[in-house]
């Protein structure tokens, strides 16, 4: 579990992705515990896990940055993005702040534009960035990190 917390050393591409597929599969496998047992009991369960794999996933992507050559404070950038483009969305889609912004994006079209491409663009990019850190490859042998 501690390897799992570290900020320091490097994470090889097979490494994240079997850290992305265990993730996947528990998170699987609880939905259907919670939808075919005992769903109520399972909120706490989600809650702790979600906290478990936020801060597991950031310690993850560090070091896979790492092992490519990157600077960790890199993901502080991805992971900025990430919130500003989500709170964006959820803005947009739930009260109280939906039905106020689609008001105002019927009196200003333009306005709508320019939120939509800036959301969409910050997904763009938060979903290349997980991409590079599954496709690209680490650097061969030792670097600054490791």
């Amino acid at each position: 579990m501690s390897s799992l917390l570290s900020l320091e050393g490097r994470t090889k591409r097979m490494g994240y992705v079997g850290f992305i597929i265990a993730w996947v599969a528990i998170i699987v496998g609880l939905t259907a515990f919670s939808l075919f047992v005992f769903p109520i009991m399972t909120a706490p369960i989600y809650l702790v896990l979600l906290l478990l794999m936020f801060v597991t996933s950031i310690a993850v992507a560090v070091r896979r940055l790492h092992d490519m050559g990157i600077s960790g404070w890199a993901m502080l950038f991805i992971f900025v993005i990430s919130i500003i483009s989500t709170g964006m969305a959820y803005a947009l889609a739930y009260p109280p702040y939906g039905p106020q912004l689609t008001e105002y994006f019927i009196a200003n079209p333009s306005s709508a534009q320019i939120y939509l491409i800036a959301m969409t663009g910050m997904a763009i990019f938060v979903q290349f960035s997980q991409s590079l850190l599954i496709f690209w490859p680490g650097d061969e042998g030792p670097n600054r990190f490791g």
